[in-house]
């Protein structure tokens, strides 16, 4: 941070910005997951790929399967999904899978 803490030990082979409210992606070897602004873990670093998605979740795959993670709620998805987008229309958010 500007005092000179250290927030995110340098263990990690690439870290960026995700989300609105300053998350870091981050990437240990080949596995994907995601850090808040204090450098808590709110997503395991296990995923092979790790996108935001709607309302505060990320989309998430591990192999050939997506799912979603809501930090908040600490739930933990059923990798269930080939193919997972998202899509507005007048009446709304969509999701489908």
């Amino acid at each position: 941070d500007t005092t000179g803490k250290e927030i995110i030990p340098p263990i990690y082979d690439y870290i960026s910005r995700i989300g609105t409210n300053l998350e870091r992606r981050v990437r240990q070897g080949q596995k994907w997951g995601a850090k808040d602004k204090s450098g808590v873990v709110i997503v395991p670093i296990q995923y092979d790929e790790i996108s935001t998605f709607y309302n505060n979740s990320y989309k998430v795959r591990m192999g050939k399967k997506y799912g979603l993670i809501y930090p908040d709620l600490k739930l933990v998805p059923e990798l269930k999904y080939d193919h997972f987008e998202e899509f507005e229309d007048e009446e709304g958010f969509f999701f489908f899978g």
